[in-house]
């Protein structure tokens, strides 16, 4: 049996929740959502300063690539702290746990804008931003699967695609207000500045949002699922063992998603400084590529519910493996349009891919499991796509091949094709629900 048929949604047209507290409940997830992203993809963007502040006595290719080891760190805690908080949402509830999300992301991101810089306390600074970015991870594993949760369980039929796209737009939505902010920053204050305090005042912001956010979601109802499975959640272990192929198959299809998403918010970024692009038109270049990738998400979650998430999948994953080599030699160019081109053409693949990567964290698996087994699923792709940017800039500084982000793009892309082919049933999800 294919791992999409495992266990249908149960799903029904009174599963929806009444056309106000829908409203509210989309509109308190997708803005919690995006100010959880703005706080976890900032670093990447602030890479470039961190690496100065916290790695001064570094090479510039070495503190860029301790950076993001210290990004990557978070990933790797994400498949256990964030399957452990989102199977919160599978005992408490999806609210409750969304709450919890949000406070560890927002309390952890300001705190990183307070540690002294390496001059200051030494070895002691990178090590508390380790740790941060650790908290960071489980709040990000957990907010992402329990968000798309939400939003399938809340979403009418037939528009599955067009509900949870707004996830996808507020995770991007958000890298676009942080490119513009950093962008911004880096014009207004200069580069001295800049890398003296102004990085800054990206993470501090996190603190008064977090009081708004943490308002509107706990005003959010419970989704009707939830609420009618009456506290009868599975254990975790046994909830693993019983939906093995469908954790196979949403690892294997979410490598693409995580990868390429690796690759715009921040890859890019890297590999246009590396270049010599100046600051200020690198995190420009960057920032549209990224609202490019809102734009596509539009598209792409409109056209699932008509075509189904495998056929969107395998369009956005085969243009990633088409354009991943001439996107990264035009960023290598140093020039400014020319960077630009390389960064629309990953932004419009991207877009095809994210929506149906997010639709799957909640189609393989039942109720009662679903959160947890669909954040373990996602933040198990999420530790390839993490580590990615520093894997290719190691391998840069080690054998200076400069050629490795669309390797690894192409290679996940094939992958996801094979597997989606495969494993995943090509009927539109609204017509798989009935």
């Amino acid at each position: 049996m294919l791992p999409d048929a495992i266990v249908p949604l149960e799903r029904s047209p009174s599963a929806a929740v009444g056309t106000a507290s829908h409203r509210r409940a989309v509109r308190a997830v997708v803005i919690g959502n995006a100010l959880e992203w703005y706080e976890f993809g900032i670093y990447s963007l602030l890479a470039v300063y961190a690496g100065r502040a916290f790695f001064p006595e570094a090479s510039e290719l070495t503190a860029l690539l301790a950076a993001w080891a210290s990004f990557g760190v978070a990933y790797l805690v994400r498949p256990i702290g964030g399957t452990l908080l989102a199977h919160l949402g599978d005992v408490w509830g999806r609210r409750p746990a969304l709450l919890v999300s949000v406070t560890l992301m927002g309390i952890a991101t300001g705190l990183t804008g307070l540690v002294p810089a390496y001059a200051t306390i030494g070895l002691i600074a990178p090590a508390i931003v380790v740790m941060l970015r650790l908290i960071q991870g489980a709040a990000a594993g957990g907010e992402m699967a329990l968000a798309i949760v939400y939003l399938r369980e809340t979403a009418a039929p037939g528009r599955a695609g067009r509900t949870v796209r707004w996830l996808a737009v507020s995770t991007y939505g958000a890298s676009v207000l942080g490119g513009g902010m950093v962008a911004a920053l880096a014009w207004l204050l200069g580069p001295d500045a800049m890398y003296d305090w102004g990085w800054r005042i990206p993470l501090l912001l996190a603190l008064p949002l977090l009081v708004v956010v943490l308002w509107m979601r706990a005003r959010a109802p419970e989704t009707p699922e939830f609420r009618a499975m009456g506290g009868g959640h599975q254990g975790i272990a046994t909830a693993i063992r019983q939906n093995v192929p469908g954790l196979v198959t949403m690892v294997s299809v979410g490598m693409v998603y995580n990868v390429t998403a690796g690759a715009l918010l921040g890859g890019y970024l890297t590999h246009l400084h590396l270049a010599r692009l100046s600051d200020a038109p690198a995190h420009l270049v960057s920032t549209l590529g990224i609202a490019t990738v809102v734009a596509t998400c539009l598209v792409s979650g409109a056209a699932i519910d008509r075509l189904g998430r495998r056929r969107v999948l395998r369009a956005g994953a085969g243009l990633l493996a088409v354009v991943a080599f001439p996107a990264f030699a035009l960023g290598s160019s140093g020039n400014l349009l020319l960077s630009l081109a390389g960064a629309v053409m990953l932004g419009v693949a991207a877009g095809a891919i994210v929506t149906p990567a997010y639709l799957n964290v909640a189609e393989f698996f039942p109720v009662q499991s679903r959160a947890g087994l669909g954040a373990l699923g996602y933040n198990c792709a999420t530790v390839v796509g993490g580590l990615t940017p520093a894997g290719v800039l190691l391998l840069r500084q080690e054998t200076g091949i400069t050629w490795g982000f669309p390797v690894v793009l192409t290679a996940t892309a094939i992958i996801a094709i094979v597997v989606s082919s495969l494993s995943m049933t090509d009927s539109p999800v609204s017509e798989a629900d009935e």
